[in-house]
């Protein structure tokens, strides 16, 4: 997606905002931190006003 994307916290270095854009939806993704609950969030700057036809929003919960 070439944009910058910030988010309010991170799991690990490898669960950055960045990998929320990048493409592929089977290996990488976003995850805030662990017990941070509703409050994380997620910002992607598009460079200017653009139409946002869907957004897919996928939220997995591990029970222990």
């Amino acid at each position: 997606m070439n944009k910058a994307a910030t988010a309010s916290s991170q799991w690990d270095s490898s669960n950055d905002a960045s990998t929320a854009i990048d493409g592929d939806s089977i290996n990488t993704r976003w995850n805030s931190v662990n017990g941070t609950g509703a409050g994380g969030w997620l910002e992607i700057d598009l460079g200017s006003i653009q139409t946002i036809n869907s957004i897919y929003r996928k939220r997995v919960c591990k029970q222990n």
